[in-house]
């Protein structure tokens, strides 16, 4: 018997050494291979033998961390930590991999906040607009400490705070479960899954600040104590100014929590159950959050045209038609029918799956409060549960069209309750997984294969592909340099125009956001080239292109013509036209960025 654990222990340490090994030769697969322009997927353009010695590193960490939990030897060795160490450097090696390919930034908010963080750094204030300045507060005192390059830092950060996810996961767990092996497999769970997506990707403030939620409610759980109280405190008093979503959700689930204490307070409810812990309540850290809340969302005419819209859609009745827009959006790529149904199971399954385990592992501690009496272990669960189950009915209500969610940013709350299910989705996991010994094996070989492919679904999404009908939205070494002379040198009493690559967003990233917006030529609300340049029927066609500037990017000519061919906006074709048109005159090319001047 000893010979046997002896064997096992040893066959751990060889696999851990492979992991390492395999993950370390990915990223220098990676490193060797760059990207050589823009790619549509990257999944495709990435060699397959990285795909290989990721997946082998990762799954030699799973099967490290469920041996250890199944075994009961974490408390015997650290061979646990060993494998939860593997799977961080999985996923750096991932979260890495698209700049050690050579990656510039991303299309969209990412490359704005490059801006925003140049702006404090060069003239050490804030953005009148910027209503989430924590992110590029903390991002600009780096660089100066650091003297780190700012696109480089922005580049690396995200992946800092989605390790962080992991540590506060387990400092979450802590709470809820008092055995190890519990807290154990919420930190495997929270560490092979990418929880939010992209947000574990692009630089977003709202990403940053659910990253952050575990420590928000830990400290929560454990205010009796003073140092955590103060630590509660601080958080609540800064969430305003890192994500208003995110400090309005919080402070709505603080108001329910101690709503429920109340009423199981006065109407002596919790006397009905045996050995029920006595429940305090307080109202003050929503007084607190409130009074930091309300006059930073007020203070912006942004926030407050969304306050008014929600006060709209409440008295008229009428809210944001959420399933009406996603259909109007998949007509448009004729997506239908079975490949809805495929596509829905790409996105959403790992969110289905982690819900209904959360909901079955409640389901059992409820049938054992019924049956045994609460006990002290149930307590945080449950209120955690509460709070998942508060977001999940707003997200419900916001795909109904219930009035006043659409006003809120609704799309975005399916990641503030997916963010507990790595805690929620235990319970259940760990009774599968150490129930009796003689389905040891099997329950083993189950729980794997789960992890594994929930881990291999939530990597299959991270990136934008063609998979899910996205187009990888990446920005090149050429869409820079070629943006760059584009804004130095046009005419700026010209306008110009584009399709989905707007010039004024590589403005915020090249001269900062508060320049950027000094150039009334390159304004934030700006005209869209018309479909096929507005050259169908020989050139009669309603729209026609605005007189002026107009840049394409290789991602603005690859996209219509492949992932989203069906919406028929741009063909082939039409930029080969463009170029025969005697009052459209090429001015610049570098192979990656074409700029276009109509006259």
């Amino acid at each position: 018997m000893v010979a046997i654990v002896k064997y096992v222990y040893i066959s751990q340490k060889i696999v851990a050494i492979i992991s390492f090994t395999c993950l370390t030769a990915s990223m220098i697969i990676a490193h060797q291979n760059p990207a050589m322009g823009y790619e549509l997927s990257i999944y495709n353009t990435t060699p397959i033998l990285y795909w290989i010695f990721l997946i082998v590193g990762l799954v030699g960490g799973i099967g490290i961390v469920i041996l250890q939990i199944l075994s009961k030897n974490y408390n015997k060795n650290y061979l646990w930590l060993i494998g939860i160490v593997i799977i961080i450097y999985s996923r750096i090696s991932i979260l890495l991999m698209p700049y050690i390919r050579g990656y510039v930034s991303w299309q969209g908010d990412n490359i704005s906040h490059l801006g925003l963080v140049k702006d404090i750094v060069l003239i050490g204030n804030i953005q009148s607009t910027n209503f989430y300045p924590v992110t590029h507060i903390l991002l600009s005192q780096t660089i100066i400490l650091t003297d780190l390059e700012t696109r480089t830092l922005l580049n690396v950060s995200t992946l800092y705070f989605s390790i962080l996810f992991i540590i506060f996961t387990y400092l979450l767990a802590s709470t809820i479960f008092s055995n190890r092996g519990q807290q154990i497999l919420a930190v495997l769970l929270a560490g092979v899954i990418f929880i939010g997506g992209a947000y574990n990707v692009f630089l977003m403030p709202n990403g940053w600040s659910i990253f952050f939620i575990p420590l928000f409610y830990y400290c929560y759980l454990r205010r009796e104590i003073l140092q955590y109280n103060l630590l509660f405190i601080i958080i609540l008093i800064i969430y305003p100014f890192f994500h208003p979503l995110s400090a309005l959700l919080l402070i709505l689930s603080l108001v329910i929590l101690e709503l429920i204490k109340l009423v199981f307070t006065k109407g002596r409810i919790m006397d009905k159950f045996k050995n029920a812990p006595s429940s305090k309540y307080s109202f003050t850290p929503v007084a607190i959050g409130l009074v930091c809340f309300l006059p930073w969302v007020l203070s912006f005419h942004g926030l407050q045209l969304n306050l008014h819209l929600m006060w709209q859609q409440i008295t008229t009745g009428i809210g944001y038609d959420a399933v009406g827009n996603i259909e109007n959006k998949l007509n448009m790529i004729q997506i239908q029918g079975l490949e809805l149904i495929i596509l829905a199971g790409k996105m959403y399954g790992i969110s289905i799956i982690l819900s209904l385990l959360s909901f079955l592992g409640f389901t059992y501690i409820y049938r054992k409060i019924r049956n045994d009496g609460i006990k002290h272990e149930y307590i945080n669960f449950i209120k955690i549960f509460i709070v998942f189950t508060v977001f999940l009915t707003l997200y419900i209500l916001y795909l109904l069209g219930f009035p006043g969610t659409g006003a809120i940013a609704g799309s975005r709350i399916i990641n503030y309750f997916i963010i507990f299910t790595p805690c929620l989705s235990t319970f259940i996991l760990y009774k599968i997984l150490v129930r009796e010994k003689k389905y040891s094996s099997i329950t083993y070989l189950a729980c794997s294969t789960l992890i594994v492919l929930l881990s291999i679904l939530s990597i299959s999404i991270l990136f934008p592909s063609p998979y899910i009908v996205q187009p990888n939205n990446q920005i090149t070494h050429m869409d820079m340099n070629g943006m760059t002379w584009f804004i130095n040198e046009k005419n700026m009493s010209m306008g110009c125009t584009y399709i989905l690559s707007p010039p004024y967003r590589f403005a915020d990233g090249i001269l900062g956001t508060i320049q950027a917006a000094e150039r009334k030529d390159l304004p934030k609300y700006m005209e869209n080239v018309p479909d096929h340049f507005g050259l169908m029927n020989n050139g009669t066609d309603n729209k026609q292109l605005t007189k002026g500037y107009f840049a394409l990017t290789e991602f603005d000519r690859t996209i219509y013509s492949t992932v989203w061919k069906q919406v028929g906006r741009f063909s082939d074709e039409d930029f080969y036209k463009i170029q025969l048109e005697s009052s459209i005159n090429k001015i610049y090319s570098n192979k990656g960025l074409l700029v276009y001047l109509e006259m």
